[in-house]
């Protein structure tokens, strides 16, 4: 966790430094979602789980955003990889939402920019291709 020294001397929270984070209640390492994830199939070379809130539904969620190298398996891909996951962690840590994306954005130093990563356009959170390019 980071945190600062208020004016009044006061300790307050900032943020945290890791990708802990919690979700109806439970604290989530995404690390470890996103470490099965990449176990799951071969053609996964890169990954990257969030939490992301619906106004709409008024609740959070995790998505999974995922870059495959067989573009031909991506109907499956969900399908495989949810199955996987519910071998290997809780059902609190499934996605309810997956992304396949062409490349991930990088900031200028070369990390997951997570702040440009695309939104889902709706509520029912599927499984969706993006080229990529952030709207």
């Amino acid at each position: 966790d980071l945190a600062q020294f208020s004016i009044s001397g006061e300790l307050t929270f900032s943020s945290r430094r890791d990708f802990q984070i919690k979700l109806r209640g439970q604290r989530i390492e995404v690390g470890e979602i996103e470490n099965v994830i990449l176990a799951s199939l071969n053609c996964i070379s890169d990954c990257v789980v969030t939490k992301q809130h619906d106004d709409i539904i008024e609740e959070d969620y995790l998505i999974a955003y995922i870059i495959t190298s067989n573009k031909t398996m991506i109907p499956e891909l969900e399908t495989h990889v949810k199955q996987f996951l519910q071998l290997n962690v809780p059902s609190y840590m499934i996605p309810s939402t997956f992304m396949i994306l062409d490349k991930l954005p990088l900031n200028s130093n070369g990390k997951i920019n997570r702040k440009k990563l695309p939104q889902p356009g709706y509520s029912t959170h599927k499984a969706q291709h993006h080229n990529g390019e952030i709207p």
